[in-house]
């Protein structure tokens, strides 16, 4: 298994088990990271034309395109939960900066005001535009599940089955029902700012071992230092 190549001779797992996977994935960093992932979910489910380790054609996904996934996948997260509250000028530009190189949609981009613009935004401005962003990310995650999902049914039966075709879809499902509110939010990890693994407990605030000690270590390394009594004797 290439770190630059993914190849698709994988028995991928069943991604939507974890209501978290979608988060998972958005914090890929490393080509390890990409390669454990692949390893235990599959591939992303699009193949390219790549040369392997050995100089030959193969079909499979190159590192690159899962490094554009993953952060695709993490703006449009992260400018989903900031859009959720009335958002201050400076985050608004910050959404603003992500939804321009990211292209989440063409309303925002056909309609919106230039960057330099937006701090001259009213109130009841600065809402249509939130509501415009809004608008483009869901469209951004319909897109992105509509060609890969399909509705089936049981023969005979009244009951309807959601099929998904490719990872990549069920990544952006995975978000959606996180969306819909049917699955947990996410929690954040107190020490790197990551997001805690649904399957832990209830009441963690750490994403890892590691963390937990670096916040203590910085905790006490940053506690203020407590002041010397002073033991001469009043006159």
């Amino acid at each position: 298994f290439e770190s630059h190549f993914f190849s698709w001779d994988i028995v991928p797992t069943f991604p939507l088990a974890r209501p978290d996977i979608h988060h998972v994935f958005a914090n890929l960093l490393t080509p390890q990271d990409f390669v454990s992932f692949a390893n235990q979910f599959g591939s992303l489910g699009l193949s390219f034309p790549v040369v392997n380790a050995a100089g030959e054609f193969e079909y499979g996904e190159p590192l690159a395109f899962w490094q554009a996934e993953t952060t695709r996948l993490r703006a449009t997260i992260e400018a989903w939960y900031l859009i959720q509250t009335p958002p201050s000028i400076s985050q608004l530009m910050s959404i603003d900066k992500l939804v321009r190189h990211y292209g989440f949609g063409t309303l925002y981009l056909l309609d919106a005001p230039e960057p330099d613009e937006i701090a001259q935004l009213t109130l009841t401005e600065t809402a249509e535009l939130r509501n415009l962003i809004r608008t483009d990310l869901l469209r951004t995650v319909q897109s992105m599940i509509a060609s890969g999902v399909k509705l089936n049914f049981v023969p005979g039966e009244p009951h309807f089955f959601i099929v998904v075709k490719d990872l990549l879809s069920a990544l952006y499902l995975s978000f959606a029902q996180e969306i819909m509110g049917h699955s947990r939010p996410p929690r954040r990890c107190g020490h790197c700012e990551g997001y805690i693994d649904n399957r832990a407990r209830s009441d963690a605030k750490f994403c890892s071992p590691s963390c937990r000690q670096a916040h203590h270590v910085h905790t006490k390394a940053t506690a203020p230092t407590p002041k010397t009594p002073n033991n001469r004797k009043s006159k």
